[in-house]
């Protein structure tokens, strides 16, 4: 009879021992399962954080493409002075050419009548319009780049890709024309007075308002007006001299009119230019520029993650409660398996998808170890913290990360 007893006290006390093995085996398991989902959810505040950094370079892109709209980028594609300056440093022969052939026009107008006070003011007044060489546009530039009066315009566009096509223009390889003689001189003297405006001779230039010259299809092209107080006054009419050119290649516009900065920079950037393209295309700028800045306050202000929405500024502390909760649950559940002597992981099964995770020592090291810090790494709020949250923050995770060191260690006994 006693040893039936015995062997009745045996089998309790062995089921018993099974019970508490497999209920604090569950909780490792349930420990785990709380660390995947601090994962998952780092990783969303990483992937939110990324979105928020790329939402700002979209809204930098549109401001630098927004400059393709003001006055210096387009005074900057007219000047005059930067294309001398780039053709005297690459090729001075034919910069030289070509200033003796502006000041050959320049002299020619003034002996035929015009005053060189008018020449002066035009020149001061319309620098740009006292142009022998002009950039060579091509059927590409069409809708993009034209010559309009007497200058460069750009087309009127206000989707993205418009303004992204725009930029390829002012980068992209072009060839540049340049005026380096005068081929016809009849029309600058009076050997010829039937090729003037309604046959007025010569001698009556000075009845005209030099307004400037420009190139144009290896002419060069006078813009004249006849002045106030005459039958035909404000009317605009020019004169064409043919004249020799030479064709050079240029890099691009923006090389020879030092377009840098953040505008060099976009079109440096092919894949972010393609990213903008896809996302943005037809959507007008100030449209695009709004839903990128908007987008990226809210990523950059709030973490949205199963319906919930959560401060970036608070996130990390949040986490690292709920990792200093879990990190000491954890150890107190395995102390208390090997003062009991429970073999916790290698004596029980489980049906659980995560026992396979508690069953392999280097998973058990990444998830108690490496979790921790990794989380607290992807869901740093994207600006600084202060002085104590920063200190508790690392400090937190170094506590953390030690306490699931110390738990390994534990496991592998059990």
């Amino acid at each position: 009879m006693s040893n039936g007893r015995e062997n009745a006290e045996g089998v309790s006390a062995g089921s018993g021992h099974s019970r508490e093995a497999s209920n604090l085996a569950k909780r490792l398991l349930y420990f785990i399962g709380i660390l995947l989902f601090v994962l998952a959810l780092s990783m969303v505040s990483l992937l939110n954080k990324y979105d928020s950094r790329e939402y700002r370079a979209d809204v930098d892109a549109f401001n630098a493409l927004t400059t393709l709209n003001e006055g210096p980028c387009i005074s900057a594609v007219n000047s005059q002075s930067k294309r001398r300056k780039w053709l005297k440093s690459n090729h001075p022969e034919y910069a030289a050419q070509n200033q003796a052939t502006r000041k050959a026009i320049v002299k020619a107008l003034v002996d035929a009548g015009i005053d060189r006070g008018h020449i002066d003011e035009a020149k001061r007044r319309r620098p740009a319009s006292f142009s022998a060489m002009e950039y060579v546009l091509t059927s590409e530039d069409e809708g993009i780049l034209r010559w309009e009066g007497m200058g460069y315009v750009f087309g009127r566009i206000r989707s993205v890709s418009g303004y992204l096509d725009r930029l390829n223009a002012l980068h992209g390889a072009r060839q540049l024309s340049i005026a380096i003689a005068i081929e016809d001189h009849s029309i600058l003297t009076d050997d010829d007075p039937n090729k003037l405006w309604e046959s007025r001779p010569p001698s009556q230039y000075h009845e005209y308002l030099l307004h400037g010259f420009h190139l144009k299809n290896g002419m060069i092209h006078f813009d004249l007006e006849i002045p106030p107080n005459t039958p035909d006054q404000g009317i605009l009419n020019g004169i064409d001299v043919s004249v020799k050119t030479k064709d050079v290649q240029i890099p691009s516009i923006a090389h020879v009119t030092e377009i840098n900065g953040p505008l060099a920079n976009l079109h440096a950037d092919a894949r972010h230019k393609q990213g903008l393209r896809t996302t943005y295309g037809n959507l007008g700028l100030e449209e695009a520029k709004s839903i990128a800045f908007e987008s990226s306050v809210e990523s950059h202000k709030r973490v949205k993650m199963f319906g919930f929405s959560f401060s970036t500024r608070r996130f990390p502390l949040a986490l690292l409660a709920v990792l200093l909760l879990v990190a000491t649950g954890n150890l107190i559940t395995l102390r208390q398996a090997e003062k009991g002597s429970l073999r916790v992981i290698s004596g029980v099964a489980s049906e659980s998808p995560f026992d396979i995770l508690l069953d392999c020592p280097t998973s058990r090291f990444l998830i108690w170890t490496i979790i921790p810090v990794f989380a607290l790494w992807a869901s740093w709020p994207p600006y600084a913290l202060g002085r104590a949250e920063l200190w508790m923050v690392i400090g937190g995770g170094a506590v953390a990360s030690l306490l699931g060191v110390w738990a390994w260690f534990l496991s592998r006994r059990l």
